[in-house]
């Protein structure tokens, strides 16, 4: 009967063994399961914040720079003239947004909106104030008179020779 014990015992601890190898083995397995899943949640996670970096990257507004140089494009209806007037930004203006840069020149088209350079238009009724009329006055000198938007001249300069 000793012999039967021993074999007994033998066979209990084999089977002791076998099922504490089971068992990590199954919780090796689902570490490793759980250790994939986590991983591709924390790579999820990372496509979705580089996505969002990217979204706040590409839209990024354009602020006007402090070296910037406006144009404005005044056309008169009266005359068919277009005068162009060249600029430097202002300092208030200086890291503005277009929007923020419209909102200040309502009346204004604008053409172009880089950080350098603004381009603005509009139309104005009258003459440009560059149209003058010469005249010579019976004393033999000449008269140079300004063109008004109604139509009457005034008087700028007199008696050149």
């Amino acid at each position: 009967m000793d012999k039967k014990k021993v074999i007994i015992f033998i066979l209990i601890i084999i089977f002791t063994i076998m099922c504490l190898f089971s068992i990590l083995m199954y919780n090796l397995l689902s570490v490793n399961n759980a250790g994939n899943a986590n991983s591709q949640n924390i790579s999820n996670i990372q496509n979705i914040q580089n996505s969002e970096t990217i979204q706040t990257t590409s839209s990024e507004e354009t602020k006007i720079s402090p070296n910037a140089i406006i144009t404005f494009f005044k056309h008169y209806n009266g005359c068919g003239h277009t005068v162009k007037v060249t600029e430097n930004v202002q300092y208030n203006e200086v890291n503005m947004s277009k929007a923020d840069f419209s909102a200040s020149y309502r009346d204004w088209t604008i053409n172009k909106f880089t950080s350098s350079e603004i381009e603005l238009s509009k139309n104005f009724d009258g003459n440009c104030g560059e149209h003058f009329f010469v005249k010579s006055s019976d004393s033999g000198y000449i008269n140079i008179y300004n063109i008004n938007d109604d139509g009457s001249i005034d008087l700028i300069d007199c008696n050149i020779n």
